[in-house]
């Protein structure tokens, strides 16, 4: 059987040990303070433990300041991962638009009535797609992170398009 007990080390005079620790503390208010507290042994001349000294420094507010910077720091990342889906998902609905346009332009090169349904539905399914590389090029910029390049537009205009297509896509 081992039997462990403690030994009380005798130090040079003048050495320390100590801790330190960063406490949450609560006033009588129900406040949160912040302090970093270190403690340091005195020691006698024969290397025995005098005393215990302790200070206490309040650093809420470099707390606060490191949350405030971590919380940023993640809405960073969060920026940047939405940037680098909104890049991909561009990427392939372009791709998709770019096939849904040539299908349209193609057809309605076939068709003999060119002022016909058929035309203007195809007429409107390439003046969506064209809208819709304008989203796409939106869309690329801001996971590029470059200046947007603003423009006016018709905004009753894009309602009226819009809403052809937001038409045609709900079922009656």
């Amino acid at each position: 059987r081992v039997v462990a007990h403690a030994v009380p080390r005798r130090h040079q005079p003048g050495q320390h040990r100590g801790w330190s620790s960063r406490v949450p503390i609560r006033n009588t208010q129900g406040d949160l303070y912040w302090v970093d507290w270190s403690f340091s042994q005195v020691l006698n001349n024969d290397g025995g433990i005098m005393s215990w000294v302790g200070i206490g420094l309040d650093v809420t507010e470099a707390v606060k300041i490191e949350k405030e910077r971590e919380r940023r720091l993640r809405e960073e990342d969060k920026f940047r991962a939405t940037a680098t889906l909104a890049g991909g998902i561009s990427h392939h609905f372009n791709n998709l638009l770019q096939v849904i346009n040539g299908i349209a332009e193609v057809n309605l090169e076939l068709i003999d009535d060119k002022h016909g349904t058929q035309a203007s539905n195809l007429k409107r399914i390439i003046d969506a797609s064209s809208q819709a590389r304008v989203l796409v090029r939106q869309m690329l910029d801001f996971s590029r992170n470059t200046p947007m390049n603003q423009q006016p537009v018709d905004l009753a205009e894009m309602i009226k398009s819009f809403s052809m297509v937001i038409s045609a896509a709900i079922p009656k």
